[in-house]
């Protein structure tokens, strides 16, 4: 199996991508670990060979994976994610000290939950082409920097946490989606006056501290936390 990776690997690098659909499942995920240094973790002391036997790999009845939980795996080195099967509903690596960069253009269409906080992981991330499928993103406690685009979420979006990085620059939340509860953009260098007069009437959560946001809002029905920050709470 392991020619055949490395196959697919020059194949892709030298005649572009190859068609996931045209690899088997196992394959995929071979190849999505590739970079990973203690697959060990992944495979347990079961077959290498067979997916269905991997450690947090849960499939549905035609043998697509659907959801992997690799987290607190103390896993090292890099996920492959132009490998990750098409199929996979829910996507959780946190708590482990996987490095590089992190390319959250091409996801799965299927995806819903992508967790890969309290990594290692630097660069900057885009979130104007996630799923529309997409329900929950957490990169929080990570080394990302760059700026944030906010105005292009899934509709769908219910939580997303980006605090603990470096994302520095001006935010615009004007355009959140509607049924957004939950915003943690706290201990970043973001910074400017911001619009809070457009918030979705579903958000229950909202963490901006330690951030060089200002602006005024007007306390609803949800928990804001400011403390280090120039925003202006009204009652």
């Amino acid at each position: 199996m392991m020619v055949f990776i490395l196959f697919v690997v020059c194949c892709d690098l030298s005649l572009g991508r190859v068609d996931k659909a045209s690899l088997s499942q196992q394959t995929l995920m071979e190849l999505l670990i590739q970079n990973i240094t203690n697959k060990e973790h992944v495979y347990g002391s079961g077959d290498a060979t067979d997916i269905a036997k991997w450690k947090k790999v849960r499939m549905n009845e035609m043998h697509e994976v659907i959801t992997i939980d690799w987290s607190c795996s103390q896993l090292k080195g890099a996920f492959d994610l132009r490998w990750l099967p098409i199929s996979v509903i829910h996507f959780r690596i946190s708590i482990n000290y996987c490095t590089g960069s992190f390319d959250l253009t091409g996801l799965p269409d299927a995806l819903e939950n992508m967790w890969l906080g309290d990594n290692r992981y630097t660069g900057e991330i885009s979130l104007t082409c996630l799923p529309t499928s997409l329900r929950s993103l957490d990169a929080s406690q990570n080394a990302f920097v760059g700026s944030i685009t906010l105005t292009q979420l899934p509709d769908m979006m219910v939580s997303l946490f980006l605090h603990v990085n470096r994302f520095s620059g001006s935010i615009d939340i004007t355009k959140l989606p509607r049924k957004l509860k939950e915003l943690d953009l706290g201990e970043n260098p973001l910074h400017g006056e911001t619009d809070f007069h457009h918030l979705p009437d579903s958000l229950m959560y909202m963490n901006l501290e330690k951030t060089n946001i200002s602006g005024t809002i007007i306390r609803k029905n949800c928990d804001l936390y400011m403390e280090g920050s120039k925003v202006k709470i009204v009652e």
